[in-house]
């Protein structure tokens, strides 16, 4: 250990160049790449509940709960394909232009050489257009960020070098779920109607049924004045009418619930519309944000990186230092005993 120690006093520019120089560079660059556009919206948010269902059920906050949906659409191809379609990207896209290439990617691209690593960190130009479409796709997912804000608020967030292209992404991802949501809660809504429709019209034809059997029995068997009827008859009459009384019942029923769920899926469908509201709409922003924690992160590696790097010069120059330094290494190599040392004098004393 001594020897590494004695040259890294010696030589210590070795080791703090690297240290020194290399965390340096990594600040700038951290400075320039990590700087962004950050767009905000926040929503309000109140998920209504359109139909009761039975059983216990836990409790989530609104924003929780939308941020989650949010989250989930977000995350399918289908719903950022729309979003770039609505924000009118589509031809900036195919044309190159957004998203933009990175500069790192931009002077890799240039030469033979650095060419596939460009290419390799998928720093390159979309050679198709499938490609370039793929990219924006993902570049959605990636610029955009949901998250939950307390009870009721919803904050949507962009990040990247284009404000302008921000502003239209956020605002066209607020409204295109809501288009979806509400169009989701439509068709719930319409598939439970449906079922209540079907109760409704089952129920009416077994009332029909029993009302014809009632009327065909007394058809078939008429009373005679002053004439009791049999017992048989009295009886069939009795379970026919008794019959009739039930199904009448079951339709009465099935008709009030139809009532009840068509006034929760208008009520529900109402304030589905005004449960996911703007507050604070997007703006563009006047400055660049810089994105502190990676920055850090970054001129911490590189700090991390040029002692590693000066070590190992240190390590290199050590072992490739074949001069007798202490009289330790004379007696080592020439087998003798050293009778005396001179100590080493600084120019100018």
């Amino acid at each position: 250990m001594r020897p590494y120690v004695e040259t890294a006093f010696r030589h210590r520019l070795l080791l703090l160049m690297p240290a020194i120089l290399i965390p340096v560079l990594v600040a700038i660059g951290a400075w320039a790449t990590t700087r962004h556009y950050e767009v905000t919206a926040t929503m309000w948010a109140q998920v209504p509940t359109l139909i009761s269902t039975g059983g216990g059920t836990s409790y989530t906050a609104p924003s929780v709960a939308e941020a989650e949906t949010f989250n989930e659409h977000l995350s399918t191809e289908a719903f950022r394909r729309q979003v770039l379609t609505d924000a009118g990207l589509d031809e900036a896209v195919l044309a190159g232009k957004w998203p933009a290439q990175s500069d790192l990617g931009r002077l890799l691209s240039k030469t033979f050489v650095t060419k596939p690593i460009a290419s390799f960190l998928g720093l390159s130009a979309p050679v198709s257009d499938e490609e370039a479409l793929r990219r924006a796709i993902d570049e959605v997912q990636r610029r955009i960020s949901v998250e939950s804000r307390g009870t009721n608020l919803v904050q949507i967030t962009y990040k990247g070098g284009d404000p302008e292209t921000g502003v239209a992404l956020v605002n066209t991802a607020i409204k295109t779920y809501q288009d979806q949501n509400f169009s989701s809660s439509s068709s719930e809504a319409q598939a439970v109607l449906g079922f209540y429709q079907d109760q409704v019209s089952q129920r009416r034809t077994d009332l029909d049924d029993a009302n014809a059997s009632l009327r065909d029995f007394e058809a078939q068997h008429p009373v005679v004045a002053g004439v009791a009827r049999p017992p048989s008859e009295a009886q069939e009459l009795a379970r026919l009418q008794s019959d009739y009384d039930v199904r009448l019942s079951q339709y009465e029923k099935a008709v009030e619930q139809l009532g009840e769920t068509q006034l929760r899926a208008d009520t529900g469908l109402t304030s589905r519309q005004h449960a996911f509201t703007l507050v604070d709409p997007p703006k563009v922003p006047n400055s660049p944000t810089l994105d502190v924690s990676r920055a850090v992160t970054l001129v911490f590696m590189g700090l991390v990186f040029g002692f590693g790097l000066g070590s190992v010069l240190i390590l290199i120059r050590t072992w490739s230092d074949r001069t007798l330094q202490r009289a330790e290494d004379v007696e080592a190599r020439l087998r003798v005993p050293v009778l005396a040392t001179l100590p080493h004098i600084r120019k100018g004393m």
